[in-house]
Parts: C-alpha cells; sequence; structure tokens
C-alpha cells in the first residue's frame, strides 16, 4: 500500500511540475500567434501542395503567351527545391516519387530554359524512364500534355460536352459529381472538344518531339488509358466495362462532333454554366484545378486575355502565388476562414488573456456567411435555408459543411450566448439539412456517393465524390454537443429550442454512422487528414459529448482510446505516414506536432489529464517547441498532415503545426474545458439511419459482439439484385389498433422457439458475403429484437394532408392515385430503415414496425430489406404474429432456424441444358446489348412513376368471361377448354395497357418475367413444414411474346392462356432446378433472361396467394373507425395496401405487382414505368372502366402542354437540345 501511494505521489508531483512548462509553452506560442495574425485579424498561411500546381500555371502561361521571365528564376527555384535525391518529384514531402508529378516538374522547367543537361534533370529523367516512361502518367497529365502536342488527343478518354446538359435527375450528370470534380470538368469538357496545341519554345506542332527523351518508345504515344475490354470483362467489372464500351462508341462518334447543332447548343451552356459560377473577384469555387482550367476555356471560346473573365481568372490565380527565400510557388487554395477559426478556438482553449483579438476574429468570421440562396448545394436541397461558410477569401457557390461546424465550435467557445444568435442557428439548421442519409456528413454536398462514377476512364484518382466521413462528423458531433451544453436554459431561446429536437436526433443518426464505419482495431479512417490519427480523434471529440449513460458510444471509445494509445512513439508523440492511405499497416512516422495534438485531443475528451500517455505526448510538446524567425515560438514540422484526395493529392497547411497543439495544451492546462458527463448526455440512441450503398465502399464494419451467433445467409437470400430491394409494407386499417398490443404480441413471438433468431443483425463479412450475427439475448432499451416506433395523431385520417390522399376500398379512379412512396413521411419513421447499409453499418435488427394512430384509423408498416423475406415468408410472419395476438401460440410453426438452408442445394450439379428455353437465353454479345438498350433507356427516360391502380372486380370477372369464351370457341371439339383465372386475367391485361402505353415496334420482342414461389415444390427439403421458413424461395417464369401478337389480342385469351401454360411448365422441379444452375453460373447470381438482345423487360408479380386482404388483426382492435355496416371489409382486416419498394443499384422498370383483391372483389395493382407512358395507362383503365372518354380528356397526352412547351415544360430552345440529344442516343442505341 505505501508503494502504490508512493508511485501516486511521485506521479502528482510530476503532474504539478509539467504546469508551469506548459503555461510558458502556451505564452510563447501566444507570441507567434499574434505576430503573424492579419491587420484586419484574421489569420491565413500558406498552403503548400506538390510541384504540379506551379507546374501547370506555368504550362497556361506558355499556352497563352504570357511572360514567364519576370519570375521564371523564382519557379525554377522552387521546383528544384522540392526535388528528391533519386531526382524524381513526389507528392508530399518525404515522399516516394510520382511519375506525372516528375513529368510535369520537368517539363516545366524545361519551358523555363533549364538545361535538359544538368544533373537534376538527367536524374529526373531517369527516375521517369525507370518508371516506365510517359506513357504511364495519368489521364489530367495527358491532357497537359495533349495541349502541347506531346501525347495524342486520341490517348485521351472522351469528354462530350453534352454531359452539361443532362439534367439533375439523370444518374449521370454535371451535379453527380463532387464539387471540386465538378467545378473543373466543366471547362475540361470545352477543352476537350477544342484539342488544342499550343506552342513550346520549339515551336509548335501537334506530334512535338520536345519531350521525347521521357519516352521509353516515342514513335508508339497512342498508349491506352485504361484496362481493355476483356480484362475489364474478366474481372466482372461490369461498370467499369460499360464506361469503357461508352468510350468506344464516343470516339467513333468523333466524341459527338458529327452533331453540330447539340454540340453548339451544349458548349453555350457550358460556358453560360461556368460564367454563372466565376466570383466577382475572377475566382472559380476557390481552388485551383477550376480556376486554371476554365482561363483555357474562355480563351478556346474566343475570349482575349483583356476580356473580363480572362483577366480577372488569370489574377485570382496570381493571388494564390507564395514567394520567398524558397522560391515562387502557386497555392492550390487559400485557407483564411479555415486557420481563423481554427486559431480562434486555439485562442479560446488556451484561454487567451487577448479578448479584443479573438472578439475581433470571430467578427471577422461572421462577416462571411453565406445567407443568400446560391450554390450549387441546392440543387438537391432547393427548399433549405443557407447558412453555411466557405474555405476561402471568395466562394460563394461551395460553402462547406466542415468550415461551418467548425465555426459553430468558435462561436460557442468565445461566448455561450451565440448559440442563439442568427448565425449560429442559421448554420446548425443549413448543417442539419445537409446530412446524408447514412447519419454522416460529407465536405460540400449532399447525397454525392455515386462511387460508379469513378469508373469513368477519365477518372484515375477515384475522387469524384464527396462521401460522409468520420472526420467531419465527428466535428459536428463536437459542434452540436457543444451547443446542447452551453445552450442558457432561460432568454430568448424559442429558435433554438425548436432546433434542438432535430439536432438530438441528428446526432443519433450521426453515433450510428460512427459505429458503421468503425475500423476493426477501433480507429477511424482519416478523409481530409492524416489518417487514422486525424479521424479517430475528431470522431472521440464528438462522442465525448454523448457518452453518459450511452453504451453505443462507449463501446465505440474504448478500442478507439486503446488504439490511439498503442499508436503512440517511443519519444512519446505521435506521427502517421501518409503512405498509410496505401497500406494501413505503414504508419510510422517520426512524431509530428499536428498529429501529437489530434491524438491528445482525443484522448483527453475521455481520459484524465494525469493519464500516462497523455502527460507524455504533452511532454514531447512542450520540448519540441522551438523560436521561428523571431517571430514568436511555435513546432517544426516539415511534413505534410493535409489531405486533398487520398494517395493522389496532399496539402501542407502551414498553421496546422500552431493552433492544433495550441488547442491540445489549452484542454490538458484548462482541464474545465472538458466536457462533464453529467451535462453532455442526450437520449441514447437505439436505432438511426446508417450509410447508402453508392457511400459505404471501403467503410469499416460495426465492432462484433463475442456473445453473437455468426450464420451466413442462406445462398438464395444472399443474391445481389435483393440486397438492393427494400420495402415499407403498410397495411392500411380503418379500425383503431393496440400498438402496445401488437410489440407485446411480438415480443412474445421473438420468445417462442427459434422465432427470436428474426433480431439478427446483418452483417458484412471480408468475402463480401452477408451473415446474420444472432445475438444471445435482446434487451430493449439496448439491443431490442425488433425496432418499433409509434405515432399518435389527434386527428381523423382524412383530416391529415397526406391521409386523406391514402387510397381505400372503391377509390375513384378517374384520376390517379398517389405512388406509394409519397406517402413515406406518414408511414415510415425516421428511423425506419430503407436500403442496405442502414443494417449492415448499425447494430439494427432485420425488422423495424412503426404504428400511426389516428382517432379512426391506424396505418402498421414493416420494413424490411428483400434478403430477409419473399412475398409468401411475409404472410408467414404475418400469421405467427397473429396467432401469438389471438393467444393461439399453440399454432405457430416451428421456425426454420437461419442455419438450416433447405434449397441452398437447388441446381447444383445439374445440367443447364435440362431448361426448356435453353437455346433462347440472352446471353454473350446479345446480353451485352440488351444491357446497354436498358441502361439507354433507363437514361433518356429519367423520370419514372409507380401508381396503385384498383380494377374493379365486376371487370376482371367479364375479362375473364371473354378470354374463357374465346378460348372455348377456338378449341377443337372434345378436347378440354384450357382453364384461366382472375390473375391470369389481370396479368394479360396488365401486358396489353404497358404494351400499348410504351408502343414499341411490331416486331419487337416482350419478355415478362413472372416470379413464383417453389417451396411447394420441395416439400421434402422441409421436414417440420414450410410456413415456419422466413427466407426467400422464389423463381421465375418467362413468357415470350411479339409486340403484334399482344396488340392483337382483343380480349386477352392468347396471353392469358400464354402466361399460365409458361407458368405452368417453369412450376416443375426439373425446370427449376435447370433453371437455378443457370443462375449459379450467371454474374452476380442475376436470373436469367430470354428472348433476344431486343427485348421489352418486363416483370409481372403476382402476390395474390399471400393473400394480404385477409391480413387479421382484430384482436388487436381497440375501435373500429369506420362503422361495419358502411364498409366491406371485416374488423381488423385492411382496406388498403401501400407498399414502398426501395431500388438501389438496381434499376427496374415496366414493373406490375398485383397486390390481390380486396373484401370488395377489387384487385389492387402496383404499375411502375416512366413518365411518358402514364396517360395512356391511365386512358386504357378509364376505358376499361367503361367511363366516356370525354370525361377522361384531362389525362389525354397532350392536354396539359402549352403550344409553346414541350412535354417537359422545357423551352423551345432547351427542346430541341433534347430532341437532338435523343436522336443522338437513338443512333448510338440501334
Amino acid at each position: 500500500m505505501t508503494t502504490g501511494y508512493r508511485e501516486f505521489e511521485d506521479a502528482f508531483k510530476e503532474g504539478e511540475q509539467l504546469i508551469p512548462e506548459v503555461e510558458q509553452t502556451l505564452r510563447r506560442s501566444m507570441d507567434y500567434t499574434y505576430n503573424v495574425v492579419h491587420s484586419d485579424g484574421h489569420w491565413c498561411g500558406e498552403m503548400r501542395s506538390n510541384a504540379t500546381i506551379t507546374a501547370e500555371y506555368i504550362f497556361l502561361r506558355q499556352a497563352l503567351g504570357l511572360d514567364l521571365k519576370a519570375d521564371g528564376a523564382a519557379y525554377g527555384r522552387y521546383l528544384l527545391s522540392q526535388q528528391n535525391c533519386d531526382g524524381s518529384w513526389g507528392l508530399a514531402p518525404e515522399f516516394p516519387g510520382d511519375v506525372s508529378t516528375t513529368t510535369e516538374a520537368y517539363l516545366a522547367l524545361k519551358i523555363l530554359g533549364v538545361s535538359v543537361d544538368t544533373p537534376a534533370m538527367q536524374q529526373a529523367k531517369a527516375f521517369v524512364l525507370n518508371a516506365g516512361g510517359v506513357a504511364k502518367v495519368r489521364v489530367f497529365t495527358r491532357i497537359f500534355l495533349a495541349t502541347f502536342g506531346l501525347f495524342p488527343w486520341k490517348a485521351i478518354p472522351q469528354l462530350p460536352v453534352e454531359l452539361i446538359l443532362l439534367p439533375a435527375t439523370c444518374p449521370i450528370n454535371i451535379y453527380k459529381f463532387a464539387s471540386w470534380a465538378r467545378g473543373t470538368i466543366a471547362p475540361l469538357l470545352i477543352i476537350c472538344h477544342h484539342q488544342p496545341v499550343y506552342a513550346l519554345p520549339n515551336g509548335i506542332t501537334a506530334e512535338n518531339d520536345y519531350l521525347d527523351e521521357l519516352w521509353r518508345a516515342p514513335a508508339s504515344k497512342n498508349v491506352p488509358y485504361g484496362p481493355s475490354l476483356w480484362e475489364l470483362l474478366s474481372q466482372g467489372d461490369i461498370t467499369g466495362l460499360t464506361f469503357s464500351i461508352l468510350d468506344k462508341l464516343l470516339y467513333q462518334l468523333n466524341g459527338l462532333r458529327s452533331f453540330p447543332l447539340l454540340r453548339s447548343y451544349a458548349r453555350q451552356q457550358c460556358m453560360k454554366w461556368i460564367l454563372e459560377r466565376q466570383e466577382p473577384t475572377g475566382d472559380w469555387a476557390g481552388i485551383f484545378p477550376p480556376m486554371h482550367a476554365s482561363v483555357y476555356a474562355f480563351m478556346l471560346e474566343g475570349y482575349k486575355l483583356d476580356d473580363p473573365p480572362v483577366r480577372l481568372g488569370i489574377q485570382a490565380i496570381e493571388n494564390f502565388a507564395w514567394e520567398d527565400a524558397e522560391g515562387k510557388r502557386v497555392q492550390p487554395c487559400v485557407s483564411p476562414v479555415w486557420d481563423t477559426t481554427l486559431m480562434s478556438i486555439a485562442l479560446c482553449d488556451a484561454g487567451s488573456p487577448n479578448q479584443p483579438a479573438v472578439d475581433r476574429a470571430i467578427q471577422w468570421i461572421r462577416d462571411r456567411q453565406l445567407l443568400e440562396p446560391r450554390g450549387d448545394w441546392r440543387v438537391y436541397r432547393p427548399q433549405l435555408a443557407p447558412g453555411g461558410f466557405s474555405f476561402e477569401y471568395t466562394n460563394s457557390h461551395y460553402p462547406d459543411i466542415d468550415d461551418t461546424a467548425a465555426i459553430i465550435l468558435a462561436q460557442v467557445k468565445h461566448d455561450a450566448r451565440s448559440c442563439h444568435s442568427t448565425s449560429v442557428i442559421a448554420a446548425a439548421t443549413w448543417i442539419l439539412g445537409m446530412q446524408n442519409p447514412d447519419g454522416g456528413w460529407a465536405a460540400f454536398d449532399v447525397e454525392n456517393d455515386k462511387l460508379f462514377l469513378n469508373k469513368i476512364p477519365f477518372s484515375d484518382m477515384d475522387s469524384l465524390c464527396d462521401t460522409s466521413c468520420a472526420d467531419i462528423t465527428g466535428r459536428i458531433l463536437e459542434a452540436f454537443g457543444l451547443m446542447i451544453l452551453r445552450a442558457p436554459e432561460k432568454g430568448n431561446a424559442s429558435q433554438l429550442c425548436q432546433l434542438f429536437p432535430a439536432i438530438r436526433a441528428a446526432c443519433r443518426r450521426a453515433i450510428q454512422y460512427l459505429a458503421s464505419t468503425q475500423e476493426p482495431n477501433g480507429s477511424w479512417f482519416g478523409r481530409w487528414g492524416c489518417n487514422y490519427i486525424y479521424g479517430t480523434s475528431h470522431a472521440l471529440c464528438g462522442l465525448a459529448y454523448f457518452s453518459q449513460d450511452d453504451k453505443l458510444v462507449l463501446n465505440l471509445a474504448q478500442p478507439a482510446l486503446q488504439w490511439l494509445k498503442s499508436q503512440q512513439n517511443g519519444d512519446s508523440g505521435w506521427g502517421e505516414s501518409l503512405l498509410s492511405y496505401q497500406n494501413s499497416k505503414r504508419k510510422e512516422q517520426r512524431s509530428t506536432a499536428s498529429q501529437t495534438a489530434w491524438a491528445l485531443m482525443g484522448l483527453l475528451a475521455h481520459l484524465p489529464p494525469t493519464d500516462i500517455a497523455i502527460e507524455g505526448g504533452i511532454r514531447w510538446l512542450v520540448s519540441s517547441q522551438r523560436p521561428e524567425q523571431g517571430l514568436g515560438f511555435t513546432w517544426p514540422e516539415p511534413v505534410y498532415t493535409g489531405t486533398g484526395f487520398p494517395n493522389h493529392f496532399y496539402l501542407g497547411y502551414d498553421y496546422y503545426r500552431h493552433y492544433f497543439p495550441v488547442m491540445a495544451l489549452g484542454r490538458w492546462y484548462l482541464k474545465d474545458t472538458h466536457p462533464s458527463p453529467d451535462d453532455t448526455s442526450i437520449e441514447s440512441p437505439t436505432e438511426g439511419a446508417a450509410m447508402g450503398l453508392s457511400s459505404v465502399f471501403g467503410r469499416a464494419r460495426p465492432a462484433t459482439i463475442p456473445t453473437d451467433r455468426i450464420v451466413p445467409l442462406r445462398y438464395w437470400d444472399d443474391l445481389h439484385y435483393l440486397r438492393s430491394l427494400s420495402h415499407d409494407f403498410t397495411f392500411r386499417f380503418d379500425d383503431v389498433l393496440d400498438a402496445s398490443k401488437l410489440e407485446g404480441a411480438l415480443d412474445r413471438l421473438m420468445e417462442i422457439g427459434d422465432w427470436g433468431q428474426l433480431g439478427a443483425r446483418l452483417r458484412l463479412n471480408d468475402n463480401g458475403k452477408l451473415e446474420y450475427h444472432i445475438p444471445a439475448e435482446y434487451d430493449k432499451s439496448t439491443r431490442p429484437a425488433f425496432g418499433f416506433t409509434t405515432q399518435e395523431y389527434g386527428i381523423n385520417i382524412n383530416e391529415h394532408p397526406l391521409g386523406a390522399r391514402l387510397p381505400k376500398t372503391g377509390q375513384d379512379q378517374s384520376v390517379l392515385s398517389p405512388s406509394c412512396a409519397e406517402f413515406a413521411p406518414l408511414v415510415r419513421h425516421p428511423d425506419s430503415p430503407r436500403e442496405l447499409a442502414d443494417w449492415i453499418y448499425s447494430d439494427r435488427p432485420q425488422l423495424h414496425v412503426h404504428v400511426a394512430v389516428f382517432p379512426d384509423a391506424t396505418l402498421l408498416t414493416v420494413s424490411y430489406l428483400h434478403t430477409f423475406f419473399d412475398a409468401v415468408a411475409r404472410t408467414n410472419f404475418f400469421k405467427a404474429w397473429i396467432a401469438v395476438l389471438e393467444d393461439r401460440e399453440e399454432d405457430v410453426p416451428p421456425f426454420v432456424p437461419f442455419d438450416q438452408d433447405p434449397l441452398g442445394n437447388l441446381g447444383k450439379g445439374v445440367a443447364r441444358e435440362n431448361y426448356g428455353h435453353f437455346r433462347r437465353l440472352v446471353a454473350g454479345l446479345s446480353l451485352v446489348l440488351f444491357g446497354l438498350r436498358y441502361l439507354f433507356e433507363l437514361f433518356w427516360f429519367r423520370k419514372e412513376e409507380e401508381h396503385p391502380i384498383r380494377v374493379p372486380g365486376h371487370c376482371v370477372e367479364r375479362m375473364r368471361q371473354n378470354a374463357q369464351e374465346e378460348l372455348a370457341a377456338s378449341t377443337p371439339e372434345g378436347a378440354d377448354v384450357p382453364f384461366v383465372s382472375e390473375p391470369d386475367v389481370v396479368s394479360a391485361w396488365w401486358v396489353k395497357t404497358m404494351v400499348t402505353a410504351l408502343n414499341p415496334s411490331p416486331g419487337r420482342t416482350v419478355m415478362v418475367m413472372s416470379p413464383f414461389n417453389v417451396w411447394g415444390l420441395f416439400k421434402e427439403s422441409f421436414p417440420a413444414g414450410a410456413k415456419g421458413f422466413i427466407g426467400n424461395a422464389f423463381f421465375n417464369s418467362y413468357t415470350v411474346h411479339k409486340t403484334s401478337e399482344v396488340l392483337e389480342d382483343n380480349n386477352l385469351a392468347s396471353l392469358a392462356r400464354k402466361n399460365r401454360q409458361a407458368l405452368m411448365e417453369h412450376r416443375t422441379k426439373e425446370q427449376v432446378e435447370a433453371m437455378t444452375a443457370i443462375q449459379r453460373d450467371s454474374f452476380m447470381q442475376i436470373p436469367p433472361l430470354v428472348g433476344d438482345s431486343n427485348l421489352l423487360f418486363m416483370t409481372h408479380t403476382n402476390q395474390h396467394k399471400a393473400r394480404y386482404f385477409e391480413t387479421d388483426f382484430s384482436a388487436a382492435v381497440v375501435a373500429p373507425g369506420v362503422p361495419l355496416s358502411d364498409r366491406p371489409h371485416a374488423l381488423g382486416r385492411p382496406s388498403y395496401i401501400n407498399d414502398i419498394e426501395h431500388c438501389r443499384l438496381y434499376p427496374t422498370r415496366n414493373v406490375c405487382r398485383v397486390i390481390g383483391k380486396d373484401a370488395a372483389g377489387d384487385w389492387w395493382l402496383l404499375f411502375k414505368t416512366r413518365s411518358e407512358a402514364w396517360p395512356s395507362i391511365h386512358r386504357q383503365l378509364m376505358t376499361l372502366l367503361d367511363i366516356d372518354e370525354v370525361q377522361a380528356k384531362d389525362v389525354s397526352d397532350a392536354a396539359s402542354i402549352p403550344y409553346n412547351e414541350s412535354p417537359s415544360g422545357k423551352t423551345y430552345s432547351e427542346a430541341m437540345g433534347m430532341l437532338l440529344q435523343f436522336r443522338l442516343l437513338w443512333r448510338l442505341v440501334v
């Protein structure tokens, strides 16, 4: 005991001795801080990158004939100072050489007049040649070389200007690219159209030999810029293959230059787009690449050097120049708002006595808030009020979320009363509106996560998207947590009080996002700083405000803290190499000031200042401070710790080495700035939205709970297209149901036999396969077996703006019913899952039930991923739930455990040739052609709609009688008359209605794919019966028609008979086994297609046998909402079913889902097809209902189109552009 006390006493004394040393270090740092401040109170340090920025500016001046003599020596001195010992130039100091960077630096020096015979140039030449020569440079370097005739333009990927015409609703359009890429791509479209060749010191030529010494084979410069089509196909890279095929098609079409009217219009629109985004100071997006490229674009379009856009653009680039004893260079950007904000936070953390200086800095920042409704972010958030801040002096179109969160931190740390200021409230409101569906935040955009764009041939930097990241999300949690902590309880707080519920909800989702992205070792990836230290620090600083009574936060923080401690260097500091982006195991680097500070702040957020690792880090910062050129004391940092694009572009922020150590020292010294757990807790999150699929690639999975039992998904559940589909399946009851009784019955079901496995968590393993993690036990508050939320309304359903529009029995069909998705705000809870990532990147259960209760109605919604179950298994689930609800637990069938796969061997060892339509399968080149045509249809007819349709029962019966009579008349005497059912006729009517509306060519093949359930065929595989089977057991039948046959079948007899015959042919054990053998061998186990490459693909799902309208929840009814005498359906039975299908990365089109037959005998269908087809579909429905055409005239094709507008509401010139675009796409398809 005595020894332990002495150790504690010694440690305490050491801590006390450290206090004066920290005080002195902070005082010294203040001298430097105030000596580098600008006269108006802001800070802006140099932002360094690599040699390419300066080299590319030299290229611009050479191309435009601008003077290079005045600053040539200074530029050359800088470039040579950055050369590595091996003759190369790297992406950052102390970073291995890069062939593209070296090639650009070499060319710039040669343009400046540096002799190729100097040792520096000879070494550079040797490095490039050893790396493969100029043939190995990136695409952007190729473009710069091509502008001087040093690389053939035909070796550059196609970038058609027409891209600018694609609207924001198109899957690929200019706004789907990240802001930094968007601003650069637009002028590149113009550059690649013109394909200019400028003069070098040796003159102008399209095949210039000025750089031939860097080519291994200068006679063969037309080198490929990507893998061959065969390589992509063999790799299974269908996205890359598709883009490469399109690139080659565009090349054959001369980049669409063969369509001059379209090209001229596109160029005009592109230049208009660029000009609209130029700031009055000449900047574009505040960063060098778009500024540099836009000057080229204006000159190529005929502007002169003294025209304002060009003159101001060049001046804006010049304003980025930085010159000192090392030489002159161009910065990639300037960071005044960022530097001033972080310096202000550091001063607040350190308790700076110079209050006026902080006041002035905060006011300088506030004056730059962007409150005008302007910016690309508004394209996808048009209703969101502005309130963000940008990084630079002038960048009104691209506020960034990270800066805005940091500015909230600075303002609230400076003065807690600012929580109620219009500045902070506007900033917080804007950040809330920019949260991604996965719960995280990105830098500039929302839902900018279409990572397939990185497969475009010109994208060799993997940086075309702006996805959620842990570092920004952590900073926002810190900002919101501080607001919650410091907001005064009294005063004029109405606006803030209204905002707090949204802030708390956003924070819960953000915590779930961090849970979904944590690495197995406990760290987080750093997107904007190097690397795992940066990401982990920011995540920990944010989580600290939410740790009280929140087991999830504690579970996240503990491994992160342990990981940070494990990364501490022998000198007690921290350092992490930029090479960790290439290989996470290559983290070793000597300690740096900024990274040591990040690690310390992450640890201090959760651990006491006396922690041995923390004290060691503080001592390292104290001992490593050095004087700097008479300005005061700061910390040297020769390496870069900022990140632009991982693996491709890194940044050296000069002041990172200063304000981050000041923050860490200040937080250690002023212990009371560390949030108290008693003050910082918020409502514990049990569920929350997790991240979207196009954004989760490369992200971490939630930690595995040791007590969970891990079971792989059954083979036919874990299909890629099932992963892409999820549902919000809603019953509308015209009765009031007891939500607590529903929840209690579901709770009890989970306790019966193996039914508790329904609470399994979905995970993605290292092999890309899905698996269930089945908890050993459930806890309602921390780890429930299912999600269950309720919402009570004090008004009748018809008084609710959405509820009044919800279809019901006898729905009027004279106008189209609203899309099912329109009711999402009514039937879904904000925390309801929506896509695969919502399950695999959080610890949520498989099922989420949401109950909306009105005084006269109830909406019961089950949200699930299609991997969980199909339509028949969904009915099994409802029946088991209802059996418990009705106290019939003995009727609950045995659950088929997830580790049993009754259908797992289907198709194994079976000959594919046994399939009856084997010779008609669409495969090989035909499949590729079909895929291209299908994609073009999706791209051109971008807008699609899904509407529920009620077909009266008497109409269906009349159609069936007519069909049966025609079949009887055409059947030979004595033969059996083919039978067709009502579902057969409904299916036939849908096929004819769709084909009539889509109007394909008469000879085109129409293929109807109809899923059917097979467990009835393989009963021997279910020893205990299949009623307890929860999973997928459906395969497809195929009916092939010709368009002319469909349109000529007036009574639907042939269509109905053919559909039934196809179903019967496919619904045999032999055919199912053969089909599954084919599907097993297909790419990503996608079901086969039958027909030809020009087929019209349609899908018809008949769910009538699931008997949804007979589902009986009467045992939970409290009171009827509509008197039983006024309705056809019994108590507790649904009057309508709303089924929202979410499709992600798996486009579906021309789909019909037969929901079933309601109590009134009417049939409900869900049609999904392109918008242009709906007037015709509705007109045909009206004809079926015997409504006079005059009454239906408002749904005709042209009724609502003014004579001077196109069908899409566009002006004449826009419509002409779109028409030309359509003709172009049609030629590509045909």
